[in-house]
């Protein structure tokens, strides 16, 4: 369900509740006092029916009012819940972004091949045995920060220097 959705979904039970308040509202208005109490008589001739009708439109009217309020989905912090948890993760995704721009982890700096065999990831950089950094991991992402632990411990200033120098 997308926020849209979620937004929207209330802006018809707010339009929803508007329209029968609207209709109550009108219902009420100076004509209805023009109705007399013995029935179906406005000043004294036959109305044909408007007050009974009138009254049946309002019961009608109050009834669905009534199942609007007392509907529980419609009242529910569950919508709220999925927006704030959707800009949560939309917000940690702009921090990360934000942060990968300040500061750049070092495989996005070095891009060391990454490759999956005998059921693990590998992220590995350099072609001479001595010199070469590894990451390993059960998916890319666990490769990848392991290869960027390696890198933060080893001699993260010359392994830079060497890279841009090549």
């Amino acid at each position: 369900m997308s926020q849209q959705q979620i937004l929207s979904g209330y802006a018809v039970t707010q339009t929803q509740v508007h329209t029968l308040l609207s209709i109550l509202s009108q219902l009420d208005r100076p004509w209805t006092g023009m109705l007399s109490g013995d029935g179906d008589t406005v000043g004294g001739a036959m109305d044909g029916g408007v007050k009974s009708a009138m009254e049946a439109t309002a019961i009608k009217t109050c009834e669905a009012l009534d199942r609007l309020l007392a509907d529980p989905n419609r009242w529910t912090l569950a919508r709220i819940d999925k927006i704030e948890d959707s800009l949560c993760g939309y917000y940690e995704a702009q921090r990360k972004s934000v942060e990968a721009q300040i500061n750049p982890r070092p495989c996005a700096l070095l891009r060391p091949n990454l490759f999956y065999t005998s059921g693990l990831w590998f992220a590995v950089y350099g072609e001479v045995v001595e010199n070469r950094l590894v990451g390993v991991g059960e998916t890319p992402e666990e490769a990848l920060a392991e290869f960027d632990k390696h890198y933060t411990d080893s001699k993260p200033n010359s392994r830079l220097n060497n890279n841009e120098n090549k």
